[in-house]
């Protein structure tokens, strides 16, 4: 947990290639990987586009406080995911339900493929009932999706093989 403190102090100084570079490298072999690379893009382009004067500072200072947050939420990630870790290396994980996450909210919800909203997301998708209609998030790793994710397959393609393996379908 003191490489993400250390990433976190320099988030909150505004240093976010550094942040960036650090959090690349903790994150390459984990789902976070993409999402990190995706923030590191729209770094790069606010940064262009504020060097060409074509952003005033308000919105400037909006998109970096975006990133910023978007930074810290892959910290969180990362420190629940170590946390998990040392349960189980401790033997004081108790055995709970497979957690998985609405498609939709992100919220933690029983892992389950024929119910992967939480019960408000299920409500409204429950009125148009569209199966295919592209959703938020992956089911297994809780990452966004970018549209990738829908009722019928709620776990993104990348993420599938590890799903199957750790839940056993």
């Amino acid at each position: 947990m003191h490489n993400i403190a250390l990433i976190k102090e320099k988030i909150g100084a505004a240093n976010f290639m550094e942040a960036i570079k650090a959090l690349k490298s903790l994150t390459q072999d984990s789902s976070l990987f993409d999402e990190v690379i995706h923030i590191e893009s729209r770094f790069n382009t606010n940064e262009r586009t504020n060097r060409q004067g074509t952003l005033s500072a308000a919105e400037y200072n909006l998109e970096c406080n975006k990133i910023s947050k978007a930074l810290l939420d892959v910290c969180s990630e990362l420190e629940k995911g170590q946390k998990q870790v040392s349960k189980v290396l401790s033997g004081s994980f108790n055995q709970t339900p497979p957690t998985g996450y609405c498609i939709r909210t992100r919220k933690e919800i029983p892992f389950d493929l024929e119910k992967p909203f939480c019960k408000e997301a299920y409500e409204v998708w429950a009125q148009y009932e569209d199966k295919n209609y592209p959703e938020n998030y992956c089911h297994f790793s809780g990452e966004p999706s970018h549209g990738k994710t829908k009722f019928a397959f709620p776990i993104l393609k990348k993420n599938w093989d590890k799903a199957k393996k750790v839940h056993g379908f």
